[in-house]
């Protein structure tokens, strides 16, 4: 986009993308942050459609459901502060990895082969039915401890809430409603990584758990 180049990363760690700039001239550079998403997934291509002045960025949530977010109606490359829609695609176990427009409020995206399935590209109609301009953040939330063995707390909530527990394949292993001091009992599991799903008002709040023995 015009003199720089922006990179949006892909973070395991809190399922936020941040937004990166640097020169697009040859050179070493240092890549500077700008911004900064409560993406609620993995964010894995970007696609900017300069006549409509739209950018879209593709991704997958903790459970491989595809994600796109389309962004409208900023000024300059403040990408995040205009109008803001998450659109979650009813597809099961894809990781996808690439976005492009075709047609204003139209475009193709890629995913991954899967064990279940070839490599595909798709087309989506992007329409505005999603805006997430308006909200209030999502509170920001910690594992205590982690690595954990048999107790975990999830540090900051503000009162009950549901807690999903999936292992890497997306699978429910565990379920509960915990109080507001965040305090849950692991099931037996084996040692590897786990992704926890908080709902808050509605909406999800992924964080990422290692179990040890």
């Amino acid at each position: 986009y015009g003199d720089s180049l922006y990179l949006f990363s892909k973070n395991w760690a809190d399922f936020r993308s941040y937004v990166y700039a640097l020169p697009n001239t040859p050179g070493d550079h240092l890549a500077m942050r700008r911004d900064t998403l409560e993406a609620m997934g993995l964010i894995t291509g970007a696609a900017y459609d300069a006549p409509n002045n739209v950018l879209a960025l593709i991704g997958y949530t903790v459970v491989m459901r595809p994600i796109v977010w389309r962004f409208s109606d900023f000024v300059g490359t403040d990408f995040f502060s205009g109008t803001a829609n998450r659109h979650e695609i009813e597809l099961t176990l894809t990781q996808t990895e690439a976005i492009a427009w075709t047609a204003p409020d139209r475009v193709y995206f890629s995913n991954e082969a899967e064990v279940v399935g070839s490599a595909k590209l798709w087309e989506l109609a992007l329409g505005i039915d999603a805006s997430v301009g308006s909200r209030d953040p999502l509170p920001i939330m910690v594992l205590h401890p982690n690595p954990a063995t048999d107790t975990v707390r999830i540090a900051g909530l503000t009162g009950p809430a549901w807690i999903s527990l999936r292992d890497q394949q997306g699978s429910e292993v565990h379920s509960a409603r915990v109080s507001a001091e965040g305090v849950m009992r692991l099931p037996e599991l084996r040692a590897g990584l786990y992704f926890v799903e908080v709902e808050v008002e509605g909406r999800l709040v992924l964080l990422r758990l290692s179990v040890v023995r």
